[in-house]
């Protein structure tokens, strides 16, 4: 939003309000305000296992929240943390092109390439309506790949959506057992925090450009 600038505002007021404006745009620019290729990141401890299962579920109502998602898995940190190196190459690999996995097949970790590889997980759904509307209507309720983890003692998993959605009463990783495995570190809040940080600086600058024009306007 631009604040409207009246001729008859006195110089000092003039510059004042360019200031608030630079500063409210560049708030966004500082901030961030593009989309990264992956929604959520975390990484998990597999040591002595051989096979992981990841898994999907549609909702109560009978619908997977997407049609697909876009993921990499990649050999993560012996300490299991999310360092920006990690989330550079999680980020390269899903901008690229991702290779369809139906349910049932092997999800690869993807251990050489540059970028390394990434793959495309597709719900058995069908859509259903257009636009807003739209609804992946599920053919089936639960899709399962499995994932060789011989000779992986840690894993970092970059995905498109946070896998959370699509559960529904069954953890969206699991052991060899059947045991829930859970996220050592994860990523779903920076991006998201910049983006909120941003939108709240830039709405009180352009409030408080908004009273200084109300105060230089009044008689």
């Amino acid at each position: 939003q631009n604040c409207r600038i009246e001729h008859t505002l006195k110089p000092r007021g003039y510059t004042m309000m360019r200031l608030l404006l630079a500063l409210a745009f560049s708030a966004g620019a500082v901030n961030g305000t593009g989309d990264e290729a992956f929604e959520w990141a975390g990484t998990f401890d597999v040591a002595d296992m051989n096979t992981v299962f990841w898994s999907a579920q549609s909702d109560a109502e009978g619908h997977y929240p997407d049609a697909s998602m876009t993921i990499v898995i990649m050999q993560g940190n012996a300490d299991n943390s999310l360092t920006e190196a990690l989330e550079l190459a999680g980020e390269e690999s899903l901008e690229g092109a991702c290779t369809e996995l139906q349910p049932g097949n092997a999800l690869p970790i993807s251990s050489t390439g540059t970028p390394l590889p990434c793959y495309k997980l597709m719900f058995p759904c069908t859509m259903e309506g257009s636009g807003d509307d739209a609804e992946c209507h599920a053919d089936a309720h639960t899709a399962i790949w499995e994932i060789d983890t011989t000779g992986y003692n840690n894993i970092a998993v970059f995905a498109q959506h946070f896998p959370i959605e699509f559960e529904r009463e069954m953890h969206y990783l699991k052991g060899p057992g059947g045991e829930d495995i859970e996220p050592i570190a994860e990523h779903p809040e920076s991006t998201r925090s910049k983006r909120w940080g941003a939108a709240i600086g830039a709405a009180f600058i352009v409030m408080v450009c908004t009273l200084i024009g109300v105060v230089f306007l009044a008689p």
